[in-house]
């Protein structure tokens, strides 16, 4: 059974919307005038941030690539509101000030239910690989298991085969899957999550990793084996 799947991921993302929303009686209707404010308001505050980064790194900052950036985070998270279910989309008056983090009274209270109903459905598979994880770390040990916690968010910097060993490195772990086959996909991706699971009655079991590549799509990649060792770098 895979447990955290692309749909688990896009549903993680969408529950944790709600923190992030900010209510507005102006949201309630169509404006170009209000939207054209609200990027303005974004968009600066964006570029400000910024700013103080580059401030405290002792960096040039550039303005036109701080508004780019800003232009193309926008246009992801239209793209990314848009899957939201067809009957809350159509009661959203302007999707683009959604898109800006900003919604009506109405629609804050209907997303924080939607929310929490995914909240909840994410938690439960969670639970569910939480308990097979038992059955799993009376054969390996719960040490290696712990420690592959830290891949979480790193990028995989090289994969290496030899000797029907693969040995993965990623920012902050060196982990070696022995009896495992040979991988190549996995050099420069950014790990998302992963789980470990009993593959076969053969006594193998099996790394699954979602993965995000260097253009931001997401991938899965199962990598089966019979022992595991995991070291920080």
């Amino acid at each position: 059974m895979k447990f955290f799947t692309d749909e688990w991921y896009h549903n993680t993302l969408i529950s944790q919307m709600c923190f992030s929303l900010r209510k507005s009686n102006r949201a309630e209707s169509f404006s170009d005038k209000f939207f054209e404010k609200l990027y303005k308001s974004e968009s600066g505050w964006y570029a400000k941030h910024l700013k103080r980064a580059a401030r405290f790194n002792r960096v040039v900052f550039d303005k036109d690539a701080a508004q780019a950036e800003f232009d193309k985070n926008y246009q992801d998270n239209l793209e990314f509101v848009k899957t939201l279910p067809k009957e809350i989309i159509e009661k959203i008056a302007d999707i683009r000030v959604f898109a800006l983090g900003t919604v009506s009274y109405d629609i804050y209270d209907e997303l924080t239910r939607f929310c929490g109903r995914l909240n909840r459905e994410c938690e439960a598979v969670q639970s569910k690989y939480d308990d097979s994880l038992e059955d799993v770390a009376e054969v390996i040990g719960w040490t290696p298991i712990n420690m592959l916690n830290m891949l979480a968010e790193a990028e995989i910097t090289s994969v290496k085969y030899e000797n029907n060993a693969l040995t993965i490195e990623s920012t902050e772990r060196v982990i070696v899957l022995n009896g495992a086959d040979p991988c190549e996909s996995l050099v420069g991706a950014r790990v998302i999550a992963f789980e470990v699971t009993r593959a076969d009655e053969d006594g193998r079991f099996c790394l699954g990793l979602l993965c995000e590549d260097k253009n931001g799509k997401l991938f899965d990649e199962s990598l089966y084996f019979k022992g595991i060792t995991v070291e920080e770098k």
